[in-house]
C-alpha cells in the first residue's frame, strides 16, 4: 500500500514536541478526505533548526530552546582534527524550569551554510570538551540541510569537510617547499662564490 498523499492538506491540530498533531485533506489516491497524525515536532525560528520525535520522548510540557554560539574559541581544539570550519549550536530542553533530556532519539535538523561544500558531519560536544561523531546523518538532496538522530541534547557542531580547506593546507606546504628551494639555491649559489674567491 502507497498510504495517503494529500493534495494541499489542513492543519487542524498541531503538533508539539511533546504531542502529537492531526491534518485532513483529500487523498489524491483513493479521493478520500482522510485524517493522518503529524509525528511531535517544533522547530526554532531563530536558526532554522526542526526537531521531530517519538510520542513519549519528551513529558508534556517541555520546551526546546536553541542558541547560536559566536565565540568558537574554546572549541577550535576540540574539532582541531575534524574541521577548521563548523557551526556551533547549544540546544537544551526544560520542564517546569528545570534542563532535562530526551528519553529517546530525537531527529534535529540543521541548515547547511552556504559557503559549506557537499561533505559535512555533526559531532555532539560533551561537558568536558570531547565530541562523538553522530553517525545517522542524511543530508538532503538540495544540500541545503542535514538531519542527525541525538540521544543527548547540549553543544552539537555542523563541520564542514569538504577538500577547500585540505587545498589550504597544501597550498601552505606549496608555498614553504618553495622557500626551501629558494634557500637551497641560495646556499649553493654562496657556496659557488666561496669556491671562486679561493681558486
Amino acid at each position: 500500500s502507497l498510504g495517503h498523499k494529500f493534495n494541499d492538506p489542513t492543519v487542524i491540530k498541531d503538533a508539539t514536541i511533546y504531542s502529537e498533531g492531526l491534518m485532513q485533506g483529500k487523498c489524491t489516491r483513493c479521493d478520500k478526505v482522510t485524517t493522518e497524525v503529524i509525528a511531535c515536532s517544533t522547530a526554532d525560528d531563530g536558526t532554522g533548526l526542526a526537531f521531530e520525535t517519538s510520542k513519549g520522548v519528551f513529558k508534556e510540557g517541555t520546551t526546546i530552546s536553541v542558541g547560536k554560539i559566536k565565540n568558537k574559541s574554546g572549541y577550535k581544539g576540540v574539532l582541531a582534527l575534524v574541521s577548521d570550519e563548523f557551526t556551533l549550536y547549544n540546544i537544551s530542553a526544560s520542564l517546569n524550569g528545570k534542563k532535562v533530556q530526551p528519553d529517546g532519539k530525537v531527529k534535529v535538523t540543521f541548515p547547511i551554510p552556504e559557503n559549506y561544500g557537499k561533505d559535512v558531519a555533526v559531532y555532539s560536544i560533551s561537558d568536558e570538551r570531547e565530541s562523538s561523531l553522530e553517525n545517522d546523518i542524511v543530508v538532503s538532496e538540495d544540500g541545503k540541510t542535514v538531519t542527525a538522530e541525538l540521544l543527548i541534547f547540549g553543544d552539537v557542531a555542523v563541520c564542514d569537510l569538504s577538500p577547500e580547506s585540505d587545498d589550504a593546507q597544501i597550498g601552505a606546504q606549496e608555498l614553504l617547499g618553495g622557500w626551501v628551494i629558494w634557500v637551497v639555491v641560495g646556499v649553493l649559489a654562496f657556496a659557488g662564490a666561496v669556491i671562486t674567491v679561493i681558486l
